[in-house]
């Protein structure tokens, strides 16, 4: 797993970024890139990949907990992620989700339909999340940053910035609500 974004022409670019704006331009550059949530102006798009700038402390913290998800190779989590620092004093984390972030579609969209492989899966990696003495705060308390796959075979929770240990039981956490027979698909 690499941890640096590879160099090529606007990427390169970043490392040499000497403030958020001139980070912002350079992002907003990319091709075929979008606004995330199309409001964010830290976070952009492009295909199944992710941009987002923090500032160099915080990007840290951030992309260790990444770091934790992906090596528990959680269904949930992204399969990728990279890390640029630049001269501004921020830092670029790509993370990669292995599925269009276009394609993706809101859990709690009343169309939104998954299969039961999907929500088994998610359920999985919260047992292996419990099991490792962790929990992500944003992904379990609810299911606001649940996503979709256009094939509804994956969930995925599009914010681990708030994993965390744990001392609370697993079966505490976890509500029949979140997977009402209706959406489910075979």
């Amino acid at each position: 797993m690499s941890l640096f974004i590879q160099n090529s022409d606007p990427i390169e670019k970043l490392s040499r970024a000497s403030s958020i704006s001139e980070i912002q331009s350079i992002l907003k550059s990319l091709p075929e890139v979008e606004l995330a949530d199309g409001r964010a102006s830290y976070r952009y798009f492009v295909g199944s990949r992710t941009f987002a700038t923090y500032p160099d402390a915080q990007a840290k913290l951030i992309a260790d907990n990444y770091l934790i998800a992906i090596k528990l190779k959680l269904t949930s989590a992204p399969i990728d992620i990279k890390i640029l620092n630049t001269s501004s004093g921020y830092s670029v984390i790509e993370l990669n989700w292995g599925t269009p972030i276009k394609e993706l579609a809101p859990f709690n969209n009343p169309t939104t339909l998954y299969t039961q492989d999907a929500s088994q899966n998610i359920l999985k990696d919260f047992k292996i999340l419990f099991d490792a003495g962790l929990v992500n705060e944003h992904g379990m308390s609810g299911t606001a940053h649940w996503h979709v796959t256009k094939d509804r075979s994956r969930i995925i929770i599009d914010n681990w910035d708030s994993l965390h240990d744990t001392t609370i039981p697993f079966e505490l956490n976890l509500k029949e609500s979140f997977f009402p027979v209706k959406k489910l698909v075979s």
